[in-house]
């Protein structure tokens, strides 16, 4: 397992066979394209996306849908 000290406390990663070494999540310029929708259901997300000319990925649905039955 990893780790990367942060403001915020020490983080703990597991290390990934699929990456040779750690990547650094870092943040930049698309969290000012980040907008709330309301999502009271997956259908009231889709049709607020969809009116708004944007569009829900498909893979993203099923965590969507799994996050919104809770």
């Amino acid at each position: 397992m990893g780790s990367e000290q942060h403001p915020f406390g020490q983080f703990q990663y597991p290390t990934s066979p699929l990456l040779p070494a750690t990547v650094t999540a870092i943040a930049a310029d698309d969290a000012l394209d980040a907008t709330w929708w309301p999502a009271g259901s997956l259908d009231q997300l889709d049709a607020a996306i969809t009116a708004a000319g944007r569009t829900l990925y498909p893979a993203h649905r099923p965590l969507l849908q799994r996050a919104l039955s809770g």
